[in-house]
């Protein structure tokens, strides 16, 4: 129990057991967590090509179960089940035009998006009727191939999909004027998330909107890059980035945040935070990557 909860509890401020707090202040007594977020380039290289195989081998064998893990979206039932996998992209859409909305910023998303993680195209499509260009990210060929089918299937040439083979290529990424990326980020080890969040950030033209979701806290969750690399392959894998490093990556790109949140996320894990900004208008696209 922390110093302050103690006091607040001496005082009669707090109860026990604790009240079960709104989803705004669930973790305000909460103590900071071992993540290991800084390594060098070798060990960001290896974590990379980690995730890609597994993510490649998600492709090939559950494709639309890896992005939402609900077992009406197996191999087996997907024939009868896609229309509705893919009708759920109108939430991500209603997100965005939210969070704009409360800005006063619904005419300001800019010309081209950014999509990290856009997995068989389900946000993509939607995302092609918002912009003019959208560049769809993934390090998964086996999902890419689905999303470009999806994608000619429907009619739709302003997207270009990009494969991210190794953890480099991130460095290629053209400057846009939207960064979305959600259920995507948590699946990276803590150094990753950080590095492809940076970049794709770094990327942002001058004046640009970003919403992206991951998980920030986690009680029982910790990284220690020398043991993960020891472990064996697991599968898909949930991963937090703490608040802390979330904000310095912010601050690095000179972007002002407009509204963070906790939520929403349509799977049973409750710790995702959503983080709308705006990069400052009188800043350089490509900071410090």
């Amino acid at each position: 129990m922390s110093r302050l909860s103690k006091l607040l509890r001496n005082f009669g401020l707090l109860s026990d057991p604790r009240p079960p707090w709104s989803t705004a202040g669930r973790h305000i007594f909460a103590p900071p967590l071992s993540v290991d977020v800084d390594v060098d380039e070798a060990v960001m290289s290896a974590l990379f090509d980690r995730v890609a195989s597994v993510w490649s081998e998600l492709g090939a064998s559950e494709p639309y179960w890896s992005v939402l893990t609900n077992s009406i979206y197996r191999r087996e039932k997907i024939d009868q089940t896609k229309d509705s996998f893919f009708k759920t992209a109108h939430w991500d859409v209603d997100l965005i035009e939210a969070c704009l909305a409360r800005a006063g910023l619904a005419e300001a998303a800019g010309d081209s998006c950014l999509e990290l993680g856009c997995g068989v195209g389900r946000v993509t499509s939607q995302l092609a009727n918002m912009f003019d260009r959208v560049v769809a990210v993934d390090v998964s060929a086996p999902h890419l191939r689905l999303a470009a089918k999806r994608i000619a299937m429907l009619g739709q040439s302003n997207v270009e999909f990009v494969h991210l083979k190794k953890v480099e290529d991130i460095q290629g990424l053209s400057v846009h004027d939207f960064f979305y990326s959600r259920l995507t980020l948590q699946h990276n080890p803590p150094p990753v998330m950080a590095h492809v969040l940076n970049v794709s950030l770094s990327r942002l033209s001058p004046g640009g909107l970003c919403l992206f979701q991951l998980p920030t806290y986690n009680e029982s969750y910790q990284f220690d890059v020398h043991a993960y690399l020891a472990s064996p392959q697991t599968g898909m894998e949930m991963h937090v980035l703490p608040q802390p490093n979330v904000h310095a990556i912010l601050r690095r790109n000179a972007i002002e945040l407009i509204e963070m949140m906790e939520g929403p996320t349509r799977t049973s894990i409750r710790n995702y935070m959503t983080f709308f900004g705006r990069k400052s208008p009188n800043s350089g696209s490509d900071q410090n990557p």
